[in-house]
């Protein structure tokens, strides 16, 4: 599948557990978007999910995903799924534009993977002896 545009006319009902996936790619040509002239509507309760993929996703870049007229959402309404070792946080921007944007996860710095590994060798050998 590739990134592209997707538009609707009118008013569009996101499903509670239903998941979108996105392309997120180096600018706006690259990733997914969603416009929506009528309202975002949701049905039931529960997490609305997207699934991120990365088509040349840039770390500290702002996505947008989709525009509506108006939204009953709320910013903790909505999730992600991350098998790419990512995170981020959804905001709304201008009251109707859903944005993510996406930061990189640590990595444990080597001083504390070191001090775990001691601890746990003196636990062993505490058990051992």
């Amino acid at each position: 599948m590739s990134p592209g545009q997707l538009n609707f006319s009118n008013n569009l009902t996101w499903v509670a557990g239903a998941n979108i996936k996105f392309d997120l790619g180096l600018n706006a040509d690259n990733s997914d978007f969603v416009s929506i002239a009528g309202n975002l509507l949701k049905s039931g309760t529960g997490s609305f999910s997207f699934t991120f993929v990365n088509n040349g996703w840039i770390l500290g870049q702002t996505y947008d995903l989709i525009s509506f007229n108006s939204t009953g959402f709320s910013i903790s309404d909505f999730s992600y799924t991350n098998g790419g070792q990512f995170g981020g946080s959804f905001a709304f921007s201008g009251g109707n534009l859903l944005q993510f944007t996406l930061t990189s996860i640590p990595e444990p710095s080597a001083l504390l993977v070191l001090v775990g590994g001691l601890g746990a060798a003196l636990i062993r050998r505490r058990k051992v002896v």
